[in-house]
C-alpha cells in the first residue's frame, strides 16, 4: 500500500525510478517510454502533500493490486466523511519525507475535515469538532518543523464550503460557511480560530526576525 500510494509517485520524482515492488505488481502494464524518468525527475523547488487521515490496511495476497484490504480501527474518532482523525500521521509523514527525500521545502497543500454545520438563529456557525481537528493538525505540523522538517507553508482545506467530487454539496470542509441558496458567506468558528492562530504566530515570527 505504501508503494502504491506514496513511493509510486515520490521515488520517480526524486530520481529513484519506479519502486521495485510496484514493478513486480504491475509488470508490463507500466506505461514507461524512453526519457520519461529523466523528465519526471526534474529538480523540485518544493514538495507538496495532502493529508486528511491515515489508512490502516492488512495484507490481502489474493486481492487486486495493491493487494491489501482496509481495516477499521475501533475507538478512533471520525469526521463526517467517516475518515479517521489522527494528527500524529501528518507529523510522521512530514518527518518521513524529510529524512527519505530531503526536499528543499515542504508545503501542506491540503488538510481539513468535513462535519455537519449548524447555523444558529443569530447566523453564526460554531464547529468545535473542526476546530479541534485544525488545532491538533497544526500542532503536529509545528512539532515536525521543530524536529527538522523544512515546512514552509500550510493550506487548510478549504476556505469555502464547495462542491466535492464524490459528494456534491453534501459535505462541508470550509472555514467559511456558504448558504448555497442565498450565497451568503459566514466565517465559522474554525475560520476565526485559524485567523487568531495565524495572527499570533505571525507576530512571534516578526519579533524573532
Amino acid at each position: 500500500m505504501d508503494g502504491h500510494v506514496n513511493r509510486w509517485w515520490l521515488d520517480p520524482v526524486h530520481g529513484r525510478g519506479f519502486p521495485a515492488d510496484m514493478r513486480e505488481v504491475y509488470g508490463v502494464e507500466l506505461p514507461e517510454q524512453p526519457g520519461d524518468l529523466a523528465t519526471i525527475a526534474a529538480p523540485l523547488d518544493w514538495l507538496g502533500l495532502n493529508y486528511y487521515f491515515p489508512a490502516t490496511v492488512a495484507d490481502d495476497p489474493t486481492g487486486p493490486a495493491p493487494r491489501v484490504r482496509s481495516v477499521r480501527r475501533l475507538g478512533v474518532p471520525r469526521t463526517g466523511m467517516d475518515w479517521e482523525i489522527d494528527a500524529t500521521g501528518i507529523e510522521t509523514l512530514l518527518l518521513r519525507l524529510t529524512h527519505e527525500y530531503g526536499p528543499r521545502k515542504l508545503y501542506v497543500t491540503e488538510n481539513g475535515s468535513a462535519f455537519p454545520d449548524v447555523v444558529r438563529p443569530d447566523g453564526t456557525v460554531d464547529d468545535p469538532e473542526r476546530q479541534d481537528y485544525l488545532v491538533r493538525h497544526l500542532a503536529a505540523c509545528a512539532s515536525a518543523a521543530r524536529k527538522g522538517a523544512p515546512l514552509a507553508g500550510y493550506f487548510a482545506w478549504s476556505l469555502l464550503d464547495n462542491f466535492e467530487w464524490a459528494y456534491g454539496y453534501d459535505k462541508r470542509f470550509g472555514l467559511v460557511h456558504v448558504d448555497y441558496r442565498t450565497q451568503v458567506r459566514t466565517i465559522k468558528g474554525t475560520g476565526h480560530r485559524y485567523a487568531d492562530i495565524v495572527r499570533t504566530h505571525r507576530g512571534r515570527a516578526r519579533r524573532a526576525a
